[in-house]
């Protein structure tokens, strides 16, 4: 298991700068959410493997600035849309993927107002992974708290409906801003688990740096490694939820206690 920090911490600061001071503080292993189009592009991915290479970082996960049309793209009644969403997706963020070295891409899928069946969505997801398993990325699902991943129940049924054939990303945040419990949704995810997003929380808040909430994380690697689980363990906050950059480094600091 290995463990570091988002890039998303720093937002809306440039991706590139947010590397640079992540590099600054001896970090490693990072998530990249890209927030743009030109940081999709030739020029900018050969500026992040020139960075990771030069400081031995380790992007382990991209997180696309797109998910937020991922409803549409994918999962609508259009079929050409969703072909032509496959191929934009490629497009967008394979090339980058392969230039840096990420393996893992980040889906939110559809946002829950949207009236799709459910094993219907977990068909459209199969073509997806398929597709992108083909280009050597691993398509992973996470729950997020207002799409249709963030119940329990639904991705318990879409593990079951596609025979185990799915990978997922557990964010601890959006399952508490769900109304789930955290360790539920892992004993639910279970040996599917491939990365995961996590952050500190109270009753009052569900968002904050390691070590400033009452998050039992002991409890959560331990029961991690019960299935097995050999990726990362990135911090993701929002910039609006902790006052200092040094906090973020404490709660990385908190981390390194613990594995």
């Amino acid at each position: 298991m290995e463990y570091g920090i988002s890039t998303s911490c720093f937002y809306p600061e440039l991706t590139e700068n947010s590397v640079l001071n992540l590099a600054e503080h001896g970090i490693k292993t990072i998530e990249l959410f890209l927030n743009t189009y030109r940081e999709t592009k030739p020029d900018f991915s050969k500026k992040m493997k020139r960075y990771l290479t030069e400081y031995q970082m380790k992007a382990i996960s991209v997180h696309p600035f797109t998910s937020g049309y991922e409803s549409m793209l994918f999962f609508s009644e259009y079929p050409g849309r969703f072909e032509d969403g496959l191929e934009h997706y490629r497009q967008l963020y394979f090339d980058f993927m392969h230039e840096i070295g990420a393996k893992i891409l980040v889906l939110h899928g559809c946002i829950d107002h949207i009236s799709m069946e459910k094993n219907r969505y977990y068909e459209r997801f199969a073509k997806m992974r398929d597709f992108c398993k083909r280009e050597g990325i691993i398509l992973a699902q996470e729950n997020v708290a207002p799409f249709k991943s963030h119940s329990v129940s639904f991705i318990r049924d879409m593990k079951t409906y596609l025979h185990g054939e799915v990978e997922f990303v557990l964010d601890i945040k959006q399952a508490v801003r769900a109304g789930e419990d955290p360790f539920e949704m892992m004993e639910v995810m279970g040996e599917n688990i491939v990365h995961t997003h996590i952050s500190d929380h109270t009753k009052e808040k569900d968002c904050l740096p390691i070590g400033e909430g009452d998050f039992d994380f002991a409890k959560y690697f331990k029961k991690l490694q019960k299935y097995s689980f050999s990726g990362a363990a990135v911090i993701e906050l929002y910039r609006s939820n902790f006052g200092q950059i040094e906090q973020l480094y404490r709660a990385y600091r908190q981390l390194e206690l613990l594995f």
